[in-house]
């Protein structure tokens, strides 16, 4: 990746976030990790502190407690999604949003207007 070492932290113990398919998960992972980046799954970050040029990382295993550190020279931080629901017009063709502004699917991923998915 353009001659820099990437190690993904991740809470979960895949990739692709909750919900994610787990055969793209695993596939996506095999790719990542072909092109070299590592993964730490099932793993929180703790705390992240600038040294000098360099930052350490603290990580926690989620399941065993293991406590490790990482040493970077840049951290990116990608936590959570939230919906851009508004302004879409959803009320306009009979969608539902719950409280959280996201449109609520069954288990067809059908919303709450029948004919639209």
């Amino acid at each position: 990746r353009l001659g820099a070492k990437v190690t993904i932290v991740e809470f979960l113990g895949h990739v692709g976030g909750m919900g994610i398919d787990m055969e793209i998960s695993k596939q996506f992972n095999k790719i990542l990790t072909k092109q070299g980046m590592s993964f730490k799954l099932n793993t929180k970050v703790l705390t992240a502190e600038r040294n000098g040029g360099s930052i350490t990382v603290a990580t926690e295993g989620v399941k065993d407690g293991k406590k490790g550190e990482l040493q970077c020279d840049t951290v990116l931080v990608a936590i959570g999604r939230r919906p851009y629901t508004n302004g879409l017009g959803l009320e306009n063709v009979g969608i539902e949003l719950d409280k959280y502004g996201r449109v609520p699917v069954n288990n067809l991923f059908q919303t709450s207007t029948p004919n639209i998915y």
